[in-house]
């Protein structure tokens, strides 16, 4: 069902604001439109060195099993939050920032250093010091890289535009020369290399100056100890900064606490308020007004309320309300949209249809089994937020919904048992009608539901239109599968209620014309039910894929030891696959079914779902 909101509005003094803003947030009663649409991080500096740091060290973090999926919630008591000590834990952000660009300083130098190793690698046989291999008075000696299928092009042509060259060492599949170039040809040279696409070597030899006096092959030791000493510092703070995970809970309760700050600090830039005086707007559910007038009596007489019941022009947000079985099915609905106010809550009714067209999709008894008990573990096992329970058990109600076919249709993990009410493969029209009149009937029911809707808000000639669709794809069903002559009679009765109330026109021409219009547009609602074959290929598509995993599997048992060893994984990861393929594809084409065929016959969509002004996080859950 929808619960019933009213419209509020409260007046109050500045000097109460602060105070009335975090009371309102804490109650989490008072809905506020503009509020959610509020970017809460743009631009706050603070919150960026927090992701930051967060980011840092989960780099060292050891990825558990499935983590991404099922992520360990940090759950904490709203006293605490506020009772956090914020500024300690925030010294840790800053220590782990210091200490992330001290390795990013140690890593760039390594990459220097590296630079020239790699420069001098190529001159550890010369044994001559650095100076002299570089103080030649009238030549330049340049480095090079050539494709060894292009090293007799190379050679000669550098030997006609120098005083010589010499080969330096082997790569994979280049060569290294050295040339030795005039220096007043010096950029000839080298315009002429780069034009025929020769890699030329360089080094700062800068910051080679004082090792000038040694040959290459101790300057590379001297470079070599000095990279192994940079490598020691980065794995020493490395290791620091992987102490840090420890603080990581921590980290992520500090950033929700400053993204909450800055949300609740930029509602307060936009409330409307005067000098004196501020005002805020919003909707509330009736059952909270209660807390409402206590939470505005304890500011004694500095705030004031004011109470209306919504408009008929006006659009208030939807709060959905089920018994505990049906909520995890308000997930379809949310995924759809939120229902008008003056609509109903589609969730009651979509639930038996969803449940049952999950299971022909999937249909083997086996997979139903381990669905639910997944569920069951996770649900025990894990914290989880509320929408996250919920989900958990919309697929643990679809396991057992599978479990239930499955048990029908006598698929065990692709296997076929003796005891099953109808055997898919061998006789799938005797299937494909019975999804069929699963399609029938639900579409049946949104018409239904659009009757009960038009009648309930006073739209008196839309509800009999609505109500002789009934009447009249009843009555053809009725007539080719029983043959009565009243059927007849109940056609005709079905056709004039549509030609004359599809428009609620006084203009009789007009509801004529409008009322022929729409019954030109029956084949749609034959469309719709057509639309449930889809289950029986669905299902017949998991059962087919389990039984190959099994063929497949068999083979490989049968190849002995080594067969086994390969049949264990085709096995087990075949089915896990299938299991969760068919899932994904159960869950789409079931909703697909809910959203076009059967929410299309009666919803009509609002603005959005209720959502109270509350502590905004990101990474917590508050209790």
């Amino acid at each position: 069902m929808i619960e019933k909101v009213k419209k509020v509005r409260i007046c109050g003094l500045n000097s109460v604001r602060n105070a009335f803003l975090k009371k309102i947030q804490d109650a989490e009663i008072l809905h506020v439109e503009e509020i959610f649409d509020l970017d809460s991080s743009q631009g706050k500096d603070i919150l960026d060195k927090i992701k930051k740091a967060l980011s840092i060290i989960s780099r060292y973090e050891e990825k558990k099993f499935m983590q991404d999926i099922f992520q360990d919630k940090t759950f904490i008591k709203k006293e605490d939050f506020y009772n956090f000590n914020y500024t300690q834990v925030y010294s840790y952000v800053e220590d782990i920032l210091r200490i992330s660009t001290h390795i990013d300083n140690l890593t760039s130098e390594r990459e220097r250093v590296q630079k020239l190793k790699d420069f001098l690698y190529f001159l550890r046989k010369f044994t001559l010091p650095l100076k002299e291999l570089f103080s030649f008075k009238y030549l330049t000696p340049l480095f090079i890289k050539v494709d060894a299928k292009r090293e007799k092009e190379f050679i000669e042509m550098v030997s006609q535009k120098s005083a010589g060259q010499k080969f330096l060492d082997n790569l994979e599949k280049e060569k290294v020369f050295v040339v030795f170039a005039y220096k007043e040809e010096t950029e000839e040279m080298l315009k002429v290399i780069q034009e025929n696409n020769f890699q030329i070597l360089v080094a700062n030899l800068e910051d080679l100056s004082g090792f000038f006096d040694l040959p290459p092959a101790q300057i590379l030791e001297k470079i070599n100890s000095y990279i192994e000493e940079i490598d020691t510092n980065i794995k020493r703070l490395e290791q620091n900064l992987k102490s840090y995970l420890s603080y990581k809970e921590k980290l992520l309760v500090l950033h929700d606490f400053y993204l909450n700050l800055s949300f609740t600090e930029k509602v307060d830039v936009l409330l409307p308020k005067t000098k004196e005086f501020f005002v805020v707007e919003g909707w509330i559910l009736e059952k909270e007004l209660d807390k409402l007038n206590s939470l505005v009596e304890s500011f004694q007489g500095a705030l004031y309320a004011e109470i209306y019941s919504p408009q008929k022009e006006e659009n208030p947000p939807v709060k959905l309300v089920n018994k505990k079985i049906f909520t995890p099915f308000e997930l379809i609905v949310r995924m759809y949209g939120a229902p008008h106010y003056t609509n109903i809550d589609p969730t009651v009714y979509l639930a038996p249809f969803f449940f049952l067209s999950v299971g022909i999709c999937i249909s083997d008894a086996g997979y139903g089994l381990i669905l639910s008990l997944l569920s069951i573990y996770i649900l025990r096992r894990k914290k989880l937020t509320t929408s996250g329970r919920n989900f958990f058990k919309l697929i643990f109600f679809l396991g057992i919904s599978t479990f239930l076919v499955g048990i029908l249709l006598g698929g065990w993990w692709g296997v076929s048992a003796k005891f099953k009410v109808i055997d898919i493969i061998k006789e799938p029209f005797k299937f494909l009608i019975f999804c069929f009149f699963i399609g029938f009937i639900q579409v049946l029911l949104g018409m239904g539901l659009k009757s009960y809707i038009e009648f309930k808000n006073k739209n008196y000639s839309q509800g009999i239109s609505a109500l002789s669709w009934i009447v009249l794809l009843t009555s053809i069903l009725g007539f080719f599968t029983l043959k009565y002559f009243i059927f007849k009679y109940l056609i005709l009765l079905g056709v004039l209620g549509i030609i004359l109330f599809s428009s609620s026109s006084k203009n009789i021409l007009v509801r004529i014309g409008v009322g022929l219009y729409e019954l030109y547009g029956i084949s749609k609602y034959f469309s719709d039910v057509l639309s449930y074959s889809r289950l029986l290929a669905l299902g017949m598509a998991t059962g087919v894929i389990a039984m190959v995993i099994n063929i497949l599997a068999k083979l490989s048992f049968n190849m002995g030891g080594v067969g086994v060893i390969l049949g264990i994984p085709v096995l087990v990861g075949g089915h896990l696959f299938n299991i969760f393929i068919n899932l994904m594809s159960g869950f789409i084409h079931s909703a697909r079914l809910q959203f076009v065929e059967f929410f299309s016959k009666f919803l009509v969509l609002g603005s959005r779902f209720f959502e109270p002004f509350k502590i905004k996080t990101r990474y917590i859950n508050l209790y």
